[in-house]
This record gives C-alpha cells, sequence and structure tokens, in this order.
C-alpha cells in the first residue's frame, strides 16, 4: 500500500494489530495478567514451582537471586479488539476444570469450554482477525440448557466426555480440532453431583449422582455404533449403601478400583473386574475408621491409598497421616 508523510505518498505496509484502546491481557484494567494467571507448572533448575506468574517469578528470584527472563503469563491481544478477538469465556466465571486435551490447555468455566492454541497453553486470543488458523484458541458454549453447568470433564476413547449439571457432553477428537470443526454435542442427560470431578477408569468413565439421602456412582459407556453414549449405575444393587453427598472419585488401574470419598469423612471403594468386555464382578464395600478420626482427602500412589484425617481432642486439633496398602498379594484385605 501506500502512505502520507510529510504529503507526498510513500511505499509502505499495513501491519495488523491490537485496537489502541483495546485491552491487550498486558496492560492495566486487562482482563488477563500475570496476576490473574490462576496456576501455572514451572520447572527451574530441577525444582517444580506452581502458582501464579507472578508468584512462581517471585519466588525463583528469591530463592536463586536470578530474575526469568521472559514473562511468566498469558499472551496478549495482539490483534483486533474485544469484538473480533473476545476474551476466554472463563474471564469472570470460577474455573470449574483444567486439562490437556490435543496439545490444548481446556479451562471450563460454568456453560463454557476455552480451549488454548495449540502447543501454546497461555495463548487464548487468535493471532489474526483477517485468517483463521487452524491452531488458534476455541471457545464453546452449551446451549442446550443455560441452567446446566459443566463440572469437569475425561478422556475417553479419543473424545473428551464433559459432564455438566444436568447433561453429558462430547468434544469429538477422532480428527484435529480447529475453530471451525470443534463442536460442545449434547449425548445423554443425567443428574451429576455438582461437587464432584468425573473420572477415566477402564474404558469408561464415572461420575456421581446425589439424591437427598444417599448417592448413585454410574459408569458412562461408548456406543458401538454411534458417537452417542450411554451411562449405567454401577451402585444400584447396593442401593442407599453410600449416605449423603461424595467430595471425590479417584481411579487405580493398578488395583481395578474405584474410590469415593463422602462428604462424611468414609470411603467406598469399588472393585470391578471385566473379561472380554463382559462384567464379572460388580462389589462394594467399606473401610472403617476410629471414631475420632474424620477423613478429609486421599490420593492414590501406585497399590497404596494416601490419607488425611482431621482429629479433634478437646481445644486440640491434629492432621493425622494415614496409609492403606492394598497390594494384590492374595486379595486377603488391607493393611
Amino acid at each position: 500500500g501506500l502512505v502520507l508523510n510529510s504529503n507526498v505518498l510513500r511505499p509502505g505496509r499495513w501491519v495488523e494489530t491490537s485496537q489502541s484502546y483495546a485491552s491487550t491481557g498486558y496492560a492495566i484494567g486487562g482482563v488477563l495478567n500475570e496476576e490473574t494467571l490462576p496456576s501455572l507448572l514451572y520447572f527451574y533448575e530441577g525444582v517444580a514451582y506452581v502458582g501464579s506468574g507472578a508468584y512462581i517469578s517471585a519466588t525463583v528470584q528469591s530463592e536463586t537471586g536470578i530474575v526469568i527472563d521472559h514473562p511468566l503469563s498469558w499472551s496478549s491481544r495482539t490483534s483486533g479488539d474485544e469484538g473480533s478477538n473476545q476474551d476466554p469465556l472463563f474471564v469472570g466465571s470460577p474455573i470449574r476444570w483444567m486439562g490437556i486435551f490435543q496439545d490444548r490447555l481446556v479451562v471450563i468455566s460454568d456453560a463454557a469450554v476455552d480451549m488454548s492454541a495449540t502447543g501454546d497453553y497461555l495463548r487464548f486470543y487468535r493471532q489474526s482477525v483477517i485468517a483463521d488458523l487452524a491452531t488458534d484458541p476455541i471457545h464453546l458454549v452449551s446451549t442446550f440448557d443455560p441452567t446446566d453447568f459443566l463440572m469437569g470433564a475425561a478422556l475417553l476413547d479419543k473424545n473428551l466426555m464433559v459432564v455438566g449439571t444436568k447433561s453429558h457432553y462430547t468434544i469429538s477428537g477422532r480428527t484435529a480440532l480447529t475453530p471451525t470443526s470443534a463442536a460442545l454435542l449434547k449425548t445423554s442427560s443425567f443428574e451429576s453431583s455438582p461437587q464432584v470431578d468425573p473420572v477415566s477408569f477402564g474404558n469408561l468413565v464415572y461420575f456421581s449422582s446425589a439424591s437427598e439421602n444417599n448417592s448413585d456412582v454410574l459408569a458412562i459407556q461408548p456406543s458401538d455404533v454411534t458417537d452417542s453414549t450411554y451411562a449405567y449405575s454401577v451402585s444400584s444393587h447396593v442401593d442407599g449403601f453410600i449416605p449423603g453427598d461424595l467430595s471425590s472419585l479417584q481411579a487405580s488401574t493398578k488395583i481395578d478400583m474405584l474410590f469415593t470419598l463422602s462428604d462424611a469423612g468414609e470411603l467406598f471403594p469399588y472393585r470391578t473386574l471385566f473379561n472380554q468386555g463382559e462384567r464379572m464382578l460388580s462389589s462394594w464395600f467399606k473401610f472403617t475408621f476410629p471414631t475420632s478420626l474424620k477423613l478429609r482427602c486421599m490420593a492414590l500412589s501406585n497399590t497404596k491409598v494416601k490419607m488425611l484425617f482431621d482429629r479433634i481432642e478437646g481445644e486440640n486439633y491434629y492432621t493425622v497421616v494415614g496409609e492403606l496398602d492394598l497390594d494384590r498379594v492374595g486379595y486377603t484385605g488391607a493393611a
């Protein structure tokens, strides 16, 4: 093109950039900056740091005396404005779930799913507003029920299964995701517990559904002939066995067990065995702990279950660490 310079037309060029008054992500008042980065895992000299970009930068400097020479923050908006290059949909909403799918960072909030640029987990803005790039970020919204809040997701058969409080959705991953091809497809309608993330276990995804008095655990299974899924209860044969709501679901393929933790601090494992696709065992049981202890949280490590308990004695409050060893030798019990 040509530009006017001192009343003389000279050769020039047009450079795509962000609108002058548009939030770039770094500017004061921008919706995305180092202070709003919720969590980042960063490795420096063999040490892992977790936190916001500002926290990690300050911690590395205080511990090593070295200033990180590149910003640990969201990538900024480099083209367009809020209308032509929208903010990610999680802005202003609580983040419910984060994970990696097709080399993109997935952020779920309320009724929206945001996916970062391919291979660039902190970029949620398009590179260009005049060209559609297959690697650009993806923004999806549930249009089936505005009152259905998305609570979490799990990978199943190359697809990402997204669980809401009222319905389930699928983001197909059989081909590479692009901003024009990605879709949030409703596959089934089951009410889910709003505080428990779904979990992949074998070739199924398990989720929790709570009634007024007890909880039920269901499994999502892909269809053999279509992209739809169906769900069935794996706890119907022990109806009422799990009282109240669940607070956590965790699974270990090492010992073929699903662990469910209730709000009351009770641990209910589930054992299932399949033979050539047919379920041969569906067994529930319960671990009983001293009444002075309340199980607060747990984590799985190989064949061991690490646990944190609350213990109150008078005016004294204790955190008690416990461990269950579920070695498979003999299947005779737990140490």
